[in-house]
């Protein structure tokens, strides 16, 4: 199952989200300047 949980633009150099996930595997994506990474985090 797939669900877009949040969308946020930053114009910072690093910043902190807080998301309130529950437990569970998530991916999280980014794109910079047309530079795309996505990685899997787990939430205990």
């Amino acid at each position: 199952m797939r669900e877009l949980l949040q969308t946020e633009i930053v114009n910072e150099q690093s910043t902190n989200i807080n998301l309130n996930l529950k437990s569970g595997f998530y991916f999280v994506s980014l794109d910079k300047n047309g530079q795309k990474s996505t990685r899997k985090i787990i939430v205990e």
